[in-house]
């Protein structure tokens, strides 16, 4: 009896361990990609990275969070978060994010005079569901309106080409350089509130931050892609996903889509991602390593008492007799 105990309380312990250093797998995170990402810093003297996800599973996913962290060439450094814009992405679906990064290093006020020496990215969580969004309404004769003050907007007929009533609208911008990164984001700051069937409005969608008039070549707008969102209505999936609706995708001509990095400096997220799940894989080999190590040593040290305890039981018996009486209570 003694021994199945002992065995149990062997295979709990390397359970528990094994569990313990097992590593955090996530097939929802793996399934999203950042494809291109870009940083600035903003009036207001924070650290801003704007850029783009995409659901390359099979999965739709609930919400898409992008985890970060900046360093100086200093040694300064920022972490942050940022939700992408959009939840019920649908499987290769596009969605830009916007990341501010405070200066909270050392009560440092601003990032200004700051160079900055990397910028990581990765996917902190993609939640799936089951849930889909109407995909009926769509954005009719886009327009890109640079404006002479240096601002940018994208104007276009908001439309509900379906036969239900869509609530709570927005629309949302990626911005590209001629080389097809990603260097702003927006959206149409004011939800449509809501869309009977065959109904139109006029939207408009600003680019944030950034001012057309003052930025360098590469930082200015050659190309957008526009995404639409709605609270309501939803639907359940059955089976497969449906495909998403493609609304106006203006890309810079002679480029193939946006590019990993937009910072020399700055490492790949994916990178960053395989690299952390590999640390996880060697963290979980070693704690497995630990258990084994933990077995055999107790294994050991149960053969020596047993041979050690094997040795004449008479004697023993006669020569502990006395012992075992003064112990007894």
């Amino acid at each position: 009896m003694k021994k199945i105990v002992a065995c149990l309380l062997l295979l709990l312990a390397v359970s528990t361990l094994t569990a313990a250093f097992a590593p955090k797998v996530s097939a929802q995170t793996s399934n999203v990609k950042i494809l291109s990402y870009n940083y600035y810093f903003d009036t207001a003297g924070l650290v801003t990275v704007v850029g783009e996800v995409q659901n390359i599973g099979s999965s739709i996913l609930q919400t898409v969070v992008v985890q970060g962290t900046i360093t100086t060439t200093d040694g300064a450094s920022g972490s942050s978060g940022a939700q992408a814009y959009c939840t019920n992405l649908l499987p290769g679906q596009k969605a830009p994010f916007y990341m501010e990064f405070p200066p909270n290093y050392l009560g440092l006020q601003s990032w200004y005079g700051e160079q900055i020496a990397n910028v990581s990215l990765s996917i902190f969580r993609a939640p799936t569901t089951t849930q889909y969004q109407y995909q009926d309404v769509i954005v009719a004769n886009p327009q890109a309106t640079p404006k002479t003050d240096g601002t940018y907007y994208v104007n276009g007929e908001l439309k509900n080409i379906g036969n239900q009533t869509a609530n709570t609208i927005m629309v949302f911008a990626t911005f590209y350089n001629s080389e097809g990164k990603v260097v702003a984001v927006g959206d149409n700051v004011n939800p449509v509130a809501s869309l009977v069937p065959q109904e139109s409005v006029q939207v408009s969608v600003p680019a944030f931050d950034v001012n057309q008039t003052l930025v360098n070549s590469e930082n200015k707008i050659a190309g957008y892609s526009l995404l639409v969102e709605l609270s309501s209505p939803l639907f359940n999936a059955t089976s497969e996903a449906p495909a998403p609706t493609i609304n106006p995708t203006i890309s810079p001509a002679g480029t193939t889509g946006p590019s990993p990095t937009s910072n020399p400096n700055s490492s790949s997220p994916t990178t960053n991602q395989a690299n952390a799940d590999g640390n996880q894989t060697l963290t979980y080999v070693a704690g497995v390593a630990v258990a084994v190590i933990v077995v055999l040593a107790v294994i050991l040290l149960l053969k020596k008492r047993k041979s050690s305890v094997s040795a004449p039981v008479t004697a023993n018996r006669s020569k502990r007799s006395g012992q075992g009486k003064k112990h007894q209570r």
